[in-house]
């Protein structure tokens, strides 16, 4: 065949293609594109490895118009074997030397042979001849394109004459648009690259064609660039020098979309900076150095409804904002589906966006309503997830099966029972080729719409293997939480790899960052837990919900002050109220969200299992009460505690009955109710004292001396806790002991005795420094600071507070940060620096109005008002003054309504106002009578004598001085010696007056 022929034409080349033309017409002129995806099919279906060479429409064409030689036979053999099948199916003779791969392979040959011979034109109209140069290769402009203008921005800026980035590497999960982006960019710049515009298709992830190669997209870009085909060589290597070479001094633009990986593209890069190059790519070109990454998120809900509207062909309409909302947003923000439903819209005039969303919102299968050929939704997820390898499918699969909103790879190696390190690169493959995203560091997500994708896949797999997952899923979460929330290391020996928990989370600041991670994971957790009637695991999963306040310090506070009142004000009196204020409001940010959702799903599975056995039973009751005590549902406590203790006993557990009859007293004193309190709590202490259980009876002891000091029984509550605390150490629970010894340095702040409270306190330091729990030490430094700022050690204060709000950073409680800043503020306007302390203020209130603080925001404004004050700003001071007095009485803050009210009347004092100063200081000091302030009461008494010193009233103003000099000598406050000079002046005024007076008495009146 290749002697005869070659006499006829002069060239191997020209006869291979003239053959291949032959071949088409004997197989019955099949289209460029039923060849390829033929050739496609069968050879997935023959399984070949994917370093075959499965061609494109243009390298076939370019074979058939002898624009180029296949550079290998293994190229064009499975394109042969097609046009074979499908002549000799057709009627008629074909001819053996037609159809014989042998024959086929020698003309391969010959024509691969001639490399640089000259291609002799062959007389026939049928000779191939190379074809016109193509310079300007890009697709029409995407006119609809919206959004996105800072990534056009940069591009556009880059292209700017002496500022070019030579590549852009775009990349982005499918169908985030990243094509379109480039191509509106590339019309933006276009001008400014006169020596060509090409735009190249990799095919990297179209179903039936392989990924374009580099030595032959080189081959066609030669061609373009006008090199004539004979001269262009056949090794990847020479193609490459040349096309650098032939680039050289132009300026040309380079589009490559839908590229695989780096190699792909490596040898089509020119050289310098003169040219422009963006890439597309589903993966993160890592490997492509020299590249800007430019990766593309999903549309912002503007961008999308713009999108939306322009794609639809309608008018926005005022009435459809929520339901094109609704749309855009069950589209995931994803312009592949909003290009789809949209186009669909548009096609539906009788329709209403209202129609649209509902029909979206209702759907069974979401992504086969976003479905339209080849823009299916679906179909692009899938080309991703066929490319990858079996084990990441796997992996893919399982992610799905989480029912939380995120995940690590601990909790991912759970799921699929793979080792913690293969986890992690099986993630991190994920995570590179967009099929996950990265929200944090090591954690990661799905995008919406790829999360059902995943679970269609994963609902294949057989179902008690994804049963088995969700099990073992659990499984982690529960003993995770337990091992965080105690401190715990992994277990002895054990390889904490491949069970999935945690391996070094052996500080608090860890364990509280993994617990808030991981909240909303169990609480989507015990959610399934409950939807499969799962009572123990549900059991389980709220106990780990209520494992963080471990990591806490005195958490008790932030259920006992914080909490009752922050929700159950009701059961306070004044005193109570008194006793619960606290400068340091960190113990707000003790208590997390999700404990009413956990008390509610635990309530309706108690009610559906009505047979529990009797242990279990109790173990879920005093759960659900102990959950409804988290969420200040305090009267709801009660009965799920009490009916727990009947059940208790039915076990003959009596050191468990104990323990239950002391949390129910507990309870009780959370509603008031200080006197059932007492008698459960000495209930459970005999109980404990009769069974010789030491800790048992130490904890009963330390709840009497809390209640007994909110009751004022200060000598008797000291000496339970007393008590208490020798067991604790005995026992070596230093956690428990430091919290009886901060109840004793309670009583002791009560009692005024001011000068005791530092060494107790002290302690309680050094307890929780010893156990590595920054909350309680960050929470007795905020204390410690107060009692400084009442003494006027300010700078002493303002170190402690500068600990304490690293310690509240560093833990992630934010009412802490913003108490520490708030009293720091406080602190810097008492040294003079007015603009530091105004500065800090402010950020505290900031804090706390996100987190819905209010005594925090009466205290900020407060201070902010007397910071302005100190400025010389009085009408700014009254209005915040006066807005903090509002907050204060609205919430029952008696102290910082106590507070307030002494600074509203100093400012009148400093204005001349002095009768509005002696009423305003005369209210203040009947409500700190009211609450036992002594502080509060002296600074009014302090007050008001100044102003009756001014009004001429001395014996008065002498009275209220000598009452307040007491309180100020016990609290050591700085104020002790003003108070004291005015009492000085006082009395000599008061001797001469009575000297005058005794000496006009003696010379007699006229």
């Amino acid at each position: 065949m290749v002697g005869a022929r070659r006499g006829e034409s002069g060239s191997a080349r020209v006869l291979f293609a003239r053959r291949l033309v032959e071949l088409f017409e004997a197989a019955g002129k099949p289209t460029l594109e039923q060849v390829v995806r033929i050739t496609g099919e069968r050879v997935r279906g023959a399984r070949r490895p994917r370093t075959d060479k499965v061609v494109t429409v243009q390298r076939i064409s370019d074979w058939r118009a002898g624009r180029a030689v296949p550079g290998q036979f293994e190229s064009v053999s499975p394109v042969l074997v097609t046009l074979f099948a499908l002549a000799k199916s057709r009627s008629g003779t074909v001819s053996d030397e037609l159809v014989d791969p042998r024959a086929w392979e020698r003309c391969w040959k010959a024509a691969v042979g001639e490399a640089g011979t000259p291609i002799r034109r062959a007389q026939s109209a049928r000779e191939p001849v190379p074809g016109p140069v193509a310079t300007r290769t890009l697709p029409r402009d995407v006119i609809t394109f919206v959004g996105r203008d800072e990534q056009l921005g940069r591009i556009v800026r880059a292209a700017a004459p002496g500022r070019v980035v030579s590549v852009h590497a775009i990349d982005g999960m499918p169908g985030i648009g990243k094509t379109a982006l480039v191509i509106r960019a590339a019309h933006l710049v276009s001008d400014r690259f006169p020596d060509g515009r090409y735009f190249v298709e990799f095919n990297s992830h179209v179903p039936g064609l392989a990924p374009a190669d580099p030595f032959h997209v080189l081959e066609r870009l030669l061609s373009d660039l006008g090199v004539d085909p004979r001269h262009i060589p056949n090794s990847l290597e020479r193609r490459r020098d040349l096309w650098r070479d032939r680039l050289a001094g132009r300026r040309v633009l380079l589009v490559f979309d839908d590229v695989g990986d780096h190699a792909q593209i490596e040898p089509l890069l020119p050289p310098g900076q003169d040219s422009l190059v963006l890439v597309t790519s589903r993966r993160r070109l890592i490997g492509l150095e020299g590249s800007t990454p430019m990766p593309l998120d999903c549309l912002t809900p503007d961008a999308a409804i713009e999108m939306f509207w322009k794609l639809a062909h309608r008018d926005p309409v005022e009435d459809d904002a929520a339901a094109v909302a609704e749309v855009v947003r069950l589209c995931g923000f994803l312009p592949l589906a909003i290009v789809v439903l949209a186009g669909r819209f548009a096609h539906r005039p009788t329709w209403t966006v209202a129609d649209l969303a509902a029909e979206l919102s209702t759907a069974h299968d979401r992504l086969t309503e976003l479905g339209a050929g080849r823009r299916a939704v679906r179909a692009a997820f899938a080309t991703s997830y066929e490319a990858l390898s079996p084990l990441r499918q796997f992996m893919f699969r399982r992610l799905a099966l989480h029912p939380g909103p995120d995940l690590d790879a601990f909790a991912a190696a759970a799921l699929a029972a793979v080792p913690v390190a293969e986890t992690r690169r099986c993630l991190d493959a994920l995570y590179i080729d967009h099929l996950i995203e990265e929200v944090a560091p090591g954690r990661y997500r799905f995008h919406d719409l790829l999360r059902e994708f995943a679970r269609e896949l994963a609902h294949s797999d057989p179902a008690e293997e994804n049963a088995a997952a969700l099990e073992r899923l659990l499984d982690y979460y529960v003993d995770a939480s337990r091992r965080v929330g105690r401190l715990m290391p992994p277990v002895a020996g054990g390889d904490s790899t491949a069970t999935g928990l945690p391996e070094a989370r052996l500080t608090d600041v860890a364990a509280l960052a993994w617990m808030r991670a991981e909240r909303q994971n169990l609480l989507a957790c015990l959610t399934y837990a409950a939807s499969k009637d799962q009572m123990t695991r549900v059991i389980q999963l709220t106990g780990a919900l209520a494992e963080e306040l471990r990591l806490h310090g005195p958490w008790q506070i932030g259920i006992a002050y914080s909490q009752r009142a922050a929700v159950a004000r009701h059961t306070m009196n004044d005193f109570d109220a008194q006793t619960l204020a606290l400068k340091d409001l960190a113990p707000l940010g003790y208590l997390a969200d999700g404990y009413l959702l956990a008390a509610d799903l635990l309530h309706r599975r108690l009610a559906d299992h009505s047979g529990l056995e009797p242990r279990l039973k109790a173990l879920a009751l005093q759960c659900l009460g102990r959950t409804r005590l988290l969420a200040g549902q305090f009267d709801a406590a009660i009965e799920p505690l009490s009916q727990a203790i009947d059940f208790i006993r039915a076990t003959g557990d009596p050191v468990w009955e104990g323990f239950a009859l002391n949390f129910l007293g507990w309870a009780y004193h959370l509603i008031g109710d200080y006197r059932t309190a007492k008698d459960l709590i000495r209930r459970g202490m005999a109980i404990h004292i009769g069974n010789a259980h030491a800790m048992g009876e130490a904890v009963s002891r330390m709840n009497l001396g809390w209640i007994w000091c909110l009751e004022r029984r200060h000598p008797e509550s000291i000496e339970q806790l007393l008590l208490a605390e020798a067991t604790f150490r005995r026992l070596a629970r230093r956690s428990d002991e430091a919290f009886a010894i901060l109840i004793r340095a309670w009583n002791l702040h009560m009692m005024g005795d001011y000068t005791e409270v530092d060494e107790p306190m002290n302690r309680v330091r050094e307890l929780y420094r010893a156990v590595g729990n920054r909350s309680g030490e960050a929470f007795i430094l905020s204390n410690l600071s107060a009692t400084r700022m009442v003494a006027g050690d300010h700078d002493e204060a303002i170190r402690m507070l500068h600990d304490t709000r690293t310690f509240y950073e560093q833990l992630g409680n934010r009412s802490g940060v913003a108490s520490a800043l708030n009293n720091l503020g406080a602190a810097q306007c008492h040294v003079g620096d007015y603009a530091a302390a105004e500065e800090l203020i402010g950020q505290a209130l900031e804090i706390y109005e996100a987190v819905g603080n209010r005594t925090g925001e009466s205290e900020a404004r407060a201070n902010l008002g007397w910071v302005r004050h100190c400025r010389g700003d009085d009408p700014a001071a009254d209005e915040l003054l006066h807005r903090a007095l509002t907050t204060s009485r609205a919430i029952q803050h008696h102290t910082g309504e106590a507070e307030t009210l002494i600074r509203i009347a100093a400012c009148a004092e400093a204005l001349g106002n002095t009768d509005r100063a002696l009423a305003t200081y005369d209210e203040a000091a009947r409500l700190a009578t009211r609450i036992a302030s002594p502080l509060e009461l002296a600074r009014a008494l302090h007050g008001s004598a100044r102003c009756l010193y001014s009004l001429g009233d001395h014996d008065r103003a002498r009275a209220a001085l000598a009452e307040a000099l007491p309180r100020y000598h016990l609290l050591c406050a700085i104020e002790t010696d003003a108070a004291a000079a005015l009492l000085d002046e006082l009395e000599g005024h008061l001797a001469v007056v009575d000297g005058v007076d005794g000496a006009v008495d003696g010379g007699g009146v006229v």
